[in-house]
């Protein structure tokens, strides 16, 4: 499960290059990157624009593994797309859209579609942020043995170089199960970096 995991971030961060790559398409991108002692993500946030004269649609793709302390451990792939709003003078980024989970762990397997939010919004000291997101998922969304799903975060950004930031972060992730009545991933505070090009 490590080496898929290690993997598919691989895809992630390649992708995060390809889509540089290709002007045309890819008009900005993010890859945000965070860990704690039993978690790590990854994902990358790609605002495509398909056809002229069209708003970009913000694409992303992620991945997400847990190591709980019993040894076992779970990878969630997350695929979203979602419109997206800025607003410079305001100095907000807030976008409304749908993602969807593919779960795998040592005793259950699953999926889910969610809907949810996410954004940034500008302190009046130029090189803080703060931001966040939440996801969520009902029953009637989940598939397999996921019965529910929530994902949240809330973090404050620094501004360390051009086009990188810093931040510190608490995020939940939990998932209700049909076997069991819920089961966390993660309720901790982590460090991140996100690498805007």
């Amino acid at each position: 499960m490590k080496r898929f995991t290690a993997t598919a971030m691989a895809v992630i961060i390649s992708g995060a290059i390809s889509g540089a790559q290709i002007p045309n398409i890819a008009q900005a991108a993010t890859l945000d990157m965070n860990l704690n002692d039993s978690n790590v993500r990854a994902e990358l946030d790609v605002s495509a624009q398909f056809s002229l004269g069209h708003p970009p649609l913000n694409i992303s793709f992620g991945a997400h593994y847990h190591d709980d302390d019993n040894g076992e451990d779970t990878t969630l792939l997350s695929a979203g797309v979602h419109s997206q709003e800025q607003d410079q003078d305001q100095g907000y980024v807030l976008g409304v859209g749908l993602k969807g989970y593919s779960i795998h762990g040592d005793q259950f397997d699953g999926g889910a579609l969610a809907i949810g939010v996410q954004g940034r919004m500008a302190l009046e000291l130029s090189d803080f942020r703060l931001g966040g997101h939440a996801y969520a998922a009902p029953s009637i969304t989940t598939f397999s043995d996921i019965d529910g799903l929530l994902d949240i975060s809330v973090r404050a950004y620094y501004r360390a170089v051009k086009n990188v930031d810093i931040y510190l972060g608490w995020s939940k992730t939990a998932l209700d199960l049909d076997k069991a009545s819920s089961h966390s991933l993660d309720s901790r505070m982590n460090l991140g970096m996100m690498l805007s090009f």
